[in-house]
C-alpha cells in the first residue's frame, strides 16, 4: 500500500549557512512538491524528511534500483541519528536487490554503531563514503577536524572507498592549502572538490562572513560556479594529491554484473523510475542525457 509523504522541506543538524537545498528557491522547490526520489549521472538517491514514514514503510521501486549506485540524503544528513533505522534497512535493500553500491556523503561524525550497520558491505566494496571537507567551520555545526578523523576511522575499520570533497570551493575564501596540508598529514593521497551556487537574497547572512568580491563571483543565479579551479589542481600536483571526480570514484571498481540487459531494457526500467510520482531529475543535463548515462552505467 502506498504511504502518503508529508509535505516540508527536510532539515539538517550542521545547518550550513551556505545550504543549496534548504536556501536555494529552485531546489526547495523540488523537495515541497513530495520528490523523494533523485536521479543524475552519479546515482539514483532516496531523500527522507524527518517527518516523513521510515524508509521501510515507504513506497520506493526498490526493484528498479538493481546495478544502480544508490546514494542517501541529498537534502539532509545520511549519519545523522534519527537516519540511524534507515541506514540499517538500506543495507538490506543493497543486497537484496544486488545494487551495485551505496553512495554516501556526510558531515557528521561516523559513529561505531553507523560503522558496524555497514560493515556487511565492507566485502566487495558495496559502499562509498566521502566527506565534505570544507575548512568553512564558521559557516557549518561540525568541524573540517572532526570530519577528517572521521574518515580515517572509516579507513582504519577497513573499508577501501572513501575520498575527501572540498564541497563547496569558494575561491578566495576556502583555506585550500590548510586542507590539503590536513590531508596529506593524515595519509589522505586523492580528493575531489565541486563549485559553490549562490543566491544573494536567501544566503544574505553570508555577507557577514564571506567578503563581497569573493561572493560577487558566484553570482550567477543559483548555478554552481568552480572559480579558481586551475589554481586548486596545481596546489594540489605540488603537493602531492590526485584529483578525482566523485562520480567517477563512485563508479570505481563496480561489482560485476551477474545478469545480462541491453541499454533499451535498462532505459525501459530507468522510465520507471522517472515517471514514479517521487521522483525528480536533479542535474542539470536534458532527459535524455541523464537517462542514456544511467543506462549505461547499470551494464
Amino acid at each position: 500500500m502506498a504511504v502518503e509523504i508529508k509535505t516540508g522541506l527536510p532539515v539538517c543538524p550542521v545547518a550550513c549557512k551556505y545550504c543549496m537545498a534548504s536556501k536555494l528557491h529552485l531546489r526547495a522547490d523540488y523537495w515541497k512538491q513530495c520528490k523523494r526520489i533523485g536521479l543524475n549521472k552519479s546515482s539514483v538517491f532516496i531523500n527522507r524528511a524527518p517527518n516523513d514514514p521510515s524508509l521501510q514503510e515507504m513506497n520506493f521501486p526498490w526493484d528498479l534500483f538493481q546495478w544502480d549506485y544508490l546514494g542517501y540524503q541529498g537534502t539532509s544528513d545520511c549519519f545523522w541519528s534519527i537516519f540511524k533505522d534507515d541506514l540499517r534497512y538500506l543495507v538490506k535493500m543493497v543486497l537484496k536487490w544486488n545494487i551495485r553500491r551505496l553512495c554516501l556523503i556526510s558531515k557528521i561524525p561516523i559513529t561505531d554503531e553507523q560503522i558496524e550497520i555497514l560493515n556487511p558491505l565492507k566485502d566487495g566494496r558495496r559502499v562509498a563514503l566521502c566527506y565534505s571537507i570544507t575548512g568553512m567551520d564558521a559557516l557549518e555545526k561540525t568541524t573540517t577536524k572532526s570530519r577528517i578523523e572521521a574518515l580515517v576511522r572509516i579507513r582504519e575499520a577497513g573499508f577501501k572507498d572513501y575520498l575527501p570533497v572540498i564541497h563547496p570551493y569558494i575561491h578566495g575564501y576556502t583555506p585550500i592549502k590548510e586542507i590539503f596540508q590536513e590531508l596529506r598529514d593524515n595519509g589522505f593521497k586523492e580528493f575531489s572538490f565541486k563549485g559553490f551556487r549562490y543566491d544573494p537574497e536567501g544566503m544574505e547572512s553570508l555577507r557577514g562572513y564571506i567578503p563581497e568580491p569573493v561572493l560577487q563571483q558566484y553570482e550567477k543565479g543559483g548555478q554552481e560556479v568552480l572559480v579558481g579551479e586551475e589554481e586548486v589542481r596545481k596546489l594540489a600536483s605540488e603537493m602531492g594529491l590526485r584529483e578525482i571526480g566523485v562520480k567517477d570514484f563512485y563508479h570505481r571498481n563496480p561489482m560485476p554484473r551477474t545478469t545480462s540487459s541491453t541499454i533499451k531494457e535498462e532505459k525501459e526500467k530507468l522510465m520507471g523510475i522517472i515517471n514514479h510520482p517521487y521522483t525528480v531529475i536533479s542535474s542539470s543535463a536534458s532527459t535524455d542525457d541523464v537517462l542514456n548515462y544511467c543506462a549505461s552505467r547499470r551494464l
